[in-house]
């Protein structure tokens, strides 16, 4: 009887311990994370283009230590400003602690895509890779300051990717591409174990063919020549007419 008392007891007591280190667990992994953070950067004019959109520095990521967690960051384009393109690169430079002339020692992981107004994706999720780094310099017009007043650049890492295109039509002379129609950009940045380190900023740049900002009506985008994938089928297309060819010319 005592032991079967004791059987059911730990019956009892199996699934709350269970559910106690569940618990445990998820809130671990949720004190690796944080809400987004939420940033605004002007693009430019509206009605205004450009083939590169720089200098959009930001600042909400000052002091961040390096503890392994992914922190989500939204950018979101000023006054309601939106973006439209039909190709759209990205850079992503992020600063860190140390002293003038050594080089950034730890590394961060990036994905990101692109968001509407209300921060809804309007593109696939893309990775960024690595692109280098520059070691802390005096750097005059770099909006960070050292303690005598001197501008400089921090240890940065940088961080690039291209969001896909989508061809809609075609022609003889060339190809037309689907519009990207954005309002900011969406990362989600999981930051090196590296207590030692905290993060000083950065700054996000776009690259386009143009990127137009709020146009009044959507612009086209008309690309000479034909698409990468449709170039690769008419060079094996060739080939093989080539070899069906030079195959006739054998059997005669």
């Amino acid at each position: 009887m005592v032991a079967s008392e004791h059987w059911q007891s730990a019956k009892r007591s199996f699934p709350t311990g269970l559910k106690v280190w569940l618990t445990i667990v998820a809130l671990l992994a949720l004190s690796k994370r944080v809400e987004a953070i939420t940033m605004i950067v002007d693009p430019g004019a509206v009605g205004s283009s450009s083939s590169y959109i720089s200098g959009l520095f930001f600042n909400s990521i000052n002091g961040s230590v390096f503890n392994g967690q992914t922190e989500s960051w939204n950018f979101i384009f000023a006054n309601n400003k939106f973006a439209v393109a039909g190709s759209v690169g990205v850079d992503l430079d992020i600063n860190q602690s140390g002293a003038l002339g050594t080089l950034p020692s730890s590394w961060f992981t990036v994905t990101a895509y692109l968001i509407d107004a209300l921060g809804n994706p309007v593109s696939s999720q893309i990775n960024l890779g690595d692109m280098g780094e520059m070691p802390a310099q005096i750097w005059p017009g770099w909006p960070y300051h050292l303690p005598d007043g001197t501008q400089y650049l921090p240890e940065t890492t940088m961080y690039e990717s291209q969001f896909p295109s989508t061809v809609i039509n075609s022609n003889y002379s060339g190809y037309y591409l689907q519009p990207i129609i954005f309002s900011g950009i969406h990362f989600d940045v999981t930051f090196p174990d590296d207590p030692t380190e905290t993060a000083l900023g950065g700054q996000l740049n776009f690259s386009g063919d143009p990127i137009y900002i709020s146009p009044s009506s959507t612009p086209q985008f008309f690309v000479n020549g034909v698409p990468e994938s449709t170039s690769t089928l008419l060079l094996l297309s060739l080939g093989l007419m080539g070899l069906a060819g030079l195959r006739s010319k054998l059997q005669k």
